[in-house]
């Protein structure tokens, strides 16, 4: 009886232990647009995260424009650690005429990183916004600590207790 009831506890705790080693996505999108950053195009913004999992497949950021725009804005999310930009991803596009109303109610742009970036689980990384084509006015959602993991930066400055709406997906067990 000793031995079943030792091996049931062993089977238990591995059933405990797989579980919680599911890669969790981290949601923060929807939150509302509480607070809105005009995205001037030459200003540099991110967001730091603390991965779940150890290969990120995609980015999600809550973009829009103010005033009806004639073109689209098109942006790359490049993923940076402290030495350096690991990834860039395929280009997300702010579609003319995305509203704040849009935004508000949960639209957003998507990013992917086509073959996966290796990432470490609870090491701290950015989620550089880079333009990659359009002048148009865009402004991000974003809002008082959202994710209590990260930190909004613009142009290098840190703004405490400020996150952009963001969402990140990926793959793989954290290690």
């Amino acid at each position: 009886m000793r031995g079943k009831l030792i091996a049931a506890a062993a089977a238990a705790v591995l059933i405990v232990s797989v579980a919680d080693a599911a890669p969790r996505p981290i949601n923060y999108v929807g939150r509302g647009c509480v607070y809105t950053s005009h995205m001037i195009p030459e200003t540099a913004f991110a967001q730091t995260f603390k991965p779940t999992f150890s290969v990120l497949r995609q980015v999600r950021f809550v973009l829009f424009q103010v005033d009806p725009a004639d073109e689209d804005v098109t942006f790359v999310v490049n993923l940076r650690d402290s030495s350096g930009i690991i990834a860039t991803s395929l280009g997300g596009m702010l579609a003319t005429g995305t509203s704040y109303e849009d935004a508000a109610e949960g639209e957003f742009v998507t990013f992917t990183f086509e073959r996966g970036a290796r990432v470490t689980p609870g090491q701290s990384y950015r989620l550089e916004l880079v333009r990659v084509s359009g002048d148009t006015d865009v402004w991000a959602c974003t809002g008082p600590d959202f994710y209590a993991n990260g930190f909004m930066v613009v142009n290098e400055n840190v703004q405490a207790g400020i996150d952009m709406e963001f969402s990140a997906k990926g793959s793989g067990p954290p290690r």
